[in-house]
C-alpha cells in the first residue's frame, strides 16, 4: 500500500507538471494536492520539486526579492535530496529573474565560468542557448557567436528536444535580436511554431519563460514583417495574462507596442502608448527599474516624431517651440511674429 502511495505521488508529480507545461489554470489546484500528500508521505524529492515550483510561482508574481532569497534555501534542499539537477534549477531560475529585471548582462562572467565547467553537460543546450543571449546583451558579441557556433555545426533542427529545448530557442531568438541576425530568428521560429499557444516552462516546472509567441513575434519584427508581429504578441499578452506571469505579461506588452508603431494602422500609435503606460505601471510596481528606463524612453521616442510641432508666445519668456513634453525657447524675431 505504501509502495502504490508512492508511485500515485510520482504520477500526481508529473500531472502536476504537465499542467503547468501547458499553461492548464488547473496546475496551481494540482500543485497543492501534491504539496499535501508529499507532505504526509514524507517524501523529500517530491517536496524539494514543489519547492522549485513555489520559486517559479514567486517570480511569475513578480515577487523578485522574495524569489531570490528563496533560491538559496531551494538549492540547499535540493543538495540535500541528491538532486542532480538542483544546480542547474538554481541557476536557471537566477537567471529568469535578472533576465526579467533587465540585468542579465550581469551574469556573463558566470556564463562563461559556467560554459567551461565539466559539471555541464555535453547535450545541454539550454544553458548554452542562454549564455549566448547574455553575452550578446553583455556586448560580447565575438564570445556570443563563439558559443552559438557548435549548435549552428550541428543544425538548430537536430538540437536534442530535451525539457529545456523550449527555453533554449526563445533564447536565441532573443540573441538574434540583439545580434541583429534575422535569419538566426528566422531558422528558430520556424521550429517553434508548433508551440505557439504553449507557455516556456523549463524542466518539472521550475521556471515560466512566459509565452512561445513572444519569440514569434520578435523574429517576425526583426523579420520586417509588423503584421505577423502584432499578431503574436498579441497571443504573447493574452497567454501570460491567462497564466498569470505578471512581469512576461508587461514586458509582452512593450514588444506588442514596438510592433503597433511599425504596423502604422490608424489607431496603433495611441494603442502602443497606452500599452506602454500600462507596462511601465506594472514595472514600477515589481520594482523592474531597468525595464522602466527602457519603456519609458521607448514612450519617449513616440512624441516627437508624431506629435506637431506648436509655436507659442508666452508674456515674459518670448516665443517657444513645443512638442510633446519637450519646449525650445526662441528669439524673439519678426519672422515668428509673422
Amino acid at each position: 500500500a505504501a509502495g502504490d502511495g508512492i508511485l500515485a505521488l510520482f504520477g500526481l508529480l508529473w500531472r502536476t507538471t504537465d499542467l503547468f507545461l501547458l499553461g492548464d489554470p488547473a496546475a496551481e489546484r494540482s500543485l497543492t494536492e501534491l504539496r499535501q500528500r508529499s507532505a504526509t508521505l514524507g517524501v523529500a524529492s517530491t517536496r524539494y520539486i514543489v519547492t522549485c515550483m513555489d520559486v517559479m510561482r514567486l517570480i511569475r508574481a513578480g515577487k523578485f526579492d522574495e524569489a531570490e532569497a528563496a533560491t538559496g534555501p531551494c538549492l540547499q534542499e535540493g543538495l540535500e535530496v541528491g538532486d542532480a539537477d538542483s544546480t542547474g534549477y538554481y541557476a536557471a531560475q537566477l537567471l529568469d529573474i535578472r533576465w526579467l529585471q533587465g540585468r542579465d548582462a550581469e551574469l556573463a562572467d558566470l556564463v562563461t565560468q559556467t560554459l567551461s565547467s565539466a559539471t555541464l553537460a555535453v547535450g545541454e543546450y539550454g544553458f548554452r542557448a542562454s549564455a549566448v543571449m547574455v553575452l550578446a546583451r553583455a556586448g560580447r558579441v565575438t564570445e556570443a557567436r563563439a558559443v552559438l557556433t557548435p549548435m549552428l555545426e550541428i543544425g538548430l533542427v537536430n538540437v536534442p528536444r530535451s525539457s529545456t529545448w523550449l527555453a533554449a530557442m526563445t533564447a536565441l531568438v532573443e540573441a538574434a535580436v540583439i545580434l541583429n541576425d534575422p535569419w538566426l530568428a528566422s531558422e528558430v521560429a520556424d521550429l517553434l511554431r508548433p508551440f505557439a499557444d504553449l507557455p516556456v516552462t523549463v524542466s518539472l516546472a521550475v521556471c515560466c519563460l512566459g509565452s512561445v509567441s513572444s519569440a514569434l513575434g520578435l523574429a517576425s519584427l526583426l523579420a520586417g514583417d509588423a503584421v505577423a508581429a502584432v499578431s503574436h504578441l498579441e497571443k504573447a499578452v493574452q497567454v501570460n495574462v491567462r497564466i498569470d506571469n505578471r512581469p512576461e505579461a508587461a514586458i509582452s506588452r512593450a514588444q506588442l507596442a514596438k510592433a503597433l508603431v511599425a504596423r502604422g494602422k490608424q489607431g496603433d500609435l495611441g494603442q502602443a502608448r497606452a500599452l506602454l503606460t500600462q507596462a511601465i505601471g506594472e514595472a514600477h510596481a515589481m520594482d523592474m527599474p531597468k525595464r522602466v528606463e527602457e519603456w519609458t524612453a521607448q514612450a519617449d521616442s513616440l512624441t516627437p516624431s508624431n506629435t506637431p510641432a506648436v509655436l507659442h508666445w508666452s508674456s515674459g519668456t518670448g516665443w517657444a517651440v513645443r512638442t510633446g513634453n519637450a519646449s525650445f525657447p526662441l528669439p524673439e524675431l519678426v519672422g515668428l511674429d509673422y
